[in-house]
C-alpha cells in the first residue's frame, strides 16, 4: 500500500502537487475547522496590522509604513521596522470584503502550502532523491516549533520564514557543494527571509556565518566566494527599499525597542529551555510542567530518531550531513543551557533575538533536511514515511486541541501595539490620549483642519511671527508639510508628535502627508530596478536549463 502511494506521488508533478496539497489541508486544521481564530500569543497585533495596511490600501496609501489606525489617529509606523509587503495579501482580501479573520486564515493556509513546496524542492535539489524529499516534506509540515509558530504563538514573520529558510540552505549548498551559478536560490531565499522577518534574518545570518567560516576553504576553491559575494549584493538590493529606510528611522530617534531588553521578563537565560521539554512534543504540556515562563515544548520525536540514526551510521561520510548535525546537536544544547546565557558576550550578540528557543528555527530546518537525505542513504524502509506521518501528528494534534479551546477573535476593535517597541521613547500615550484631535500653536491663530488617515489639510488665518504648529500626528522621519507649494520646515516637537514651523505666513492651507523620506523614495527605485534585471535573468536561466 505504502508503495503504491509512493509511487503514485513521484509519477509526476502533479501527483506531487496534490501530495503537497494534501499535506498542506491536513496541517491547516488547527485554523480551518475552527469559527475565528483562536488568540495565540500575537494574533491581535498581527491582525491589526493586516487591518492597518487595509486602511491604507483603502485611502490609496501603498507602502508607506505608517498606519494611521493607531493611538487614536495618531499613527503608529510599524511598517518602517517590520516588513509587511506580504501582508497585502490577507490585506487585499480584507479590502475586497472577505472578514480579516477569514483572510488571515487563508494566508495562514497559503503559507502551509509554500512551506511545504519550499522543502521539497529544497530537500529534492540537494539530494536527486523523491524518497528524502517526500520524506522531508511530512516532516516539515506537521513540526512541532513550525506549528507552534503559526498556531500558538502566532508569530506571523516567523511563520512566514519558514517558505524561505528552506532555500537559504539550498542556495548556500550549491555555491559551496555543487553548482556555483545557482547563486540567485540563496538571493531569493535571503531576500525573502528579511522581508518576513528580521530576527529571524539575524539568527539565519549566524548560521550562514558558521557554516560559510567551516567551509571557507571550499569556498575559496573555484572561486566559490564571489558568487556568495554576488548573492549578498543582489540581496542587498532587492531588499534596500525596506532595510536602509528602516536603518535611517533608527539612527534619527530612540525608540521603544531599545528597551525591551532591558525588561526582566526578556532575560535571555530566564528563557532557556528545560531539557525534558526539548525532548517532549507536546506543545500545550508546557501549562501543566513548566509555567514560569512560556517556552515551546519539544524538537519532534522524529528528529530524535534521527539523531539515534546518525550516531548508529556514524560511517557514512557526508560533509553537508554531518555538519548541520553538528550545528542542530550545539544549538539544541545551547538553548537548553542557562549559564552560557548570562556570559556578556552572549548577551552582546543575541539580545535582539528576546528568547533563546528562537534558535529551534536552525536544528528544525536542518534536521528535517539532512535527516531526511540520511535516511534515504541508509535505506531506510518505506514505511517509515507512514510511521514518521503518524509520529508526526503528535504536534498537530496538541495545536487541534489548543485551537478548539475558547477565547476566539471574530472582529478587532482597537489596534494593538503589542509593546510599541516602534514608537518614540519620548511618546507619552496617556498624553495623547487625553490630548485629542487637535492642533496647538505657539502663538495664537485661528486654525481648521481636515484629516484623513495621516493627510492634513490645515487652513490658519491670523498669524503672527515666528509660529509652529503642533499636529495630531506622532513623529517619524518623511513627514512633508507644504503651502503653495512651498515647502515647511518639519520637526520633532517636546511630545515626540509632528511640529510645522509657519513663521510669520499671515495665512494659508497647509497639506501635510508622509511621504517619506528622500532615501527611502530612492531605494525604492533601486529595489524595482534591481527585482526586474533579476526576475529577467532568473528568468533566463530557466529557460536555457529547460533547452538542454
Amino acid at each position: 500500500m505504502i508503495e503504491k502511494v509512493y509511487n503514485k506521488i513521484i509519477q509526476n508533478k502533479k501527483n506531487t502537487l496534490i501530495f503537497i496539497t494534501i499535506l498542506t489541508l491536513i496541517s491547516s486544521i488547527p485554523t480551518v475547522f475552527f469559527p475565528g481564530v483562536r488568540s495565540g500569543h500575537d494574533t491581535y497585533f498581527h491582525l491589526s496590522r493586516i487591518c492597518a495596511i487595509a486602511d491604507n490600501i483603502k485611502k490609496m496609501n501603498f507602502f508607506k509604513g505608517v498606519y494611521s489606525g493607531y493611538l487614536n489617529g495618531y499613527g503608529y509606523a510599524s511598517g518602517l521596522f517590520y516588513p509587511d509587503i506580504f501582508l497585502y495579501i490577507p490585506a487585499l482580501l480584507t479590502v475586497i470584503g472577505i472578514k480579516i479573520t477569514t483572510s488571515y486564515k487563508i494566508f495562514l493556509v497559503l503559507i502551509n502550502f509554500l512551506s511545504i513546496l519550499s522543502i521539497y524542492i529544497t530537500i529534492k535539489g540537494i539530494s536527486k532523491n523523491n524518497y528524502a524529499s517526500i520524506l522531508g516534506s511530512i516532516i516539515y509540515a506537521f513540526v512541532s516549533y513550525r506549528l507552534v509558530d503559526m498556531y500558538q504563538r502566532s508569530a506571523l514573520g516567523e511563520t512566514l520564514a519558514f517558505i524561505f529558510t528552506p532555500l537559504i540552505v539550498y542556495g548556500i549548498y550549491e555555491i559551496i557543494f555543487e553548482d556555483k551559478k545557482k547563486f540567485y536560490i540563496l538571493t531569493i531565499g535571503m531576500s525573502g527571509l528579511i522581508l518576513s522577518h528580521v530576527v529571524s534574518t539575524y539568527i539565519i545570518g549566524i548560521f550562514l556565518f558558521i557554516f560559510c567560516t567551516i567551509n571557507i576553504k571550499q569556498l575559496l576553491k573555484e572561486k566559490r566566494i564571489i558568487y556568495l559575494i554576488i548573492a549578498a549584493i543582489i540581496t542587498l538590493l532587492l531588499t534596500s527599499y525596506f532595510t536602509i529606510p528602516m536603518i535611517e528611522q533608527m539612527l534619527s530617534q530612540t525608540f521603544y525597542y531599545s528597551e525591551i531588553s532591558n525588561i526582566s521578563d526578556f532575560q535571555l537565560y530566564k528563557r532557556t529551555v528545560p531539557i525534558y521539554l526539548m525532548i517532549l512534543e507536546i506543545p500545550s504540556l508546557r501549562t501543566v510542567v513548566y509555567d514560569k515562563y512560556w517556552v515551546p515544548s519539544g524538537i519532534g520525536i522524529i528528529f530524535i530518531y534521527m539523531i539515534y540514526k546518525k550516531i548508529k551510521y556514524k560511517q557514512i561520510k557526508d560533509r553537508f550531513i554531518n555538519q548541520s548535525f553538528i550545528i542542530s546537536v550545539v544549538a539544541l544544547i545551547l538553548i537548553t543551557f542557562t549559564p552560557i546565557w548570562k556570559i556578556n558576550i552572549m548577551k552582546k550578540v543575541f539580545y535582539m533575538i528576546q528568547f533563546p528557543w528562537r534558535i529551534l528555527i536552525i536544528p528544525t530546518l536542518l534536521l528535517t533536511i539532512s535527516g531526511s537525505i540520511l535516511l534515504s542513504k541508509i535505506g531506510e524502509s518505506k514505511k517509515v514515511l507512514k510511521n514518521t506521518f503518524f509520529i508526526s501528528l503528535i504536534s498537530l494534534m496538541s495545536m487541534v486541541c489548543f485551537s478548539a479551546m475558547p477565547n476566539r477573535i471574530k472582529e478587532i476593535g482597537e489596534y494593538s501595539l503589542a509593546y510599541a517597541e516602534y514608537l518614540p521613547i519620548d511618546v507619552n500615550r496617556e498624553y495623547i490620549n487625553n490630548r485629542g484631535q487637535i492642533i496647538t500653536s505657539n502663538n495664537k491663530i485661528k486654525t481648521n483642519f481636515e484629516k484623513t488617515g495621516t493627510t492634513m489639510n490645515i487652513s490658519f488665518k491670523q498669524n503672527s511671527k515666528d509660529t509652529y504648529l503642533e499636529l495630531p500626528l506622532v513623529y517619524y522621519k518623511g513627514y512633508k508639510a507644504s503651502i503653495n507649494k512651498i515647502n515647511l520646515e518639519t520637526f520633532k516637537t517636546e511630545n515626540a508628535l509632528l511640529g510645522i514651523r509657519i513663521n510669520d505666513i499671515k495665512e494659508g492651507t497647509i497639506n501635510v502627508q508622509y511621504r517619506g523620506t528622500k532615501i527611502a523614495n530612492i531605494t525604492k527605485i533601486i529595489s524595482l530596478i534591481s527585482f526586474i534585471i533579476f526576475i529577467s535573468y532568473v528568468t533566463k536561466e530557466a529557460k536555457h536549463k529547460n533547452e538542454k
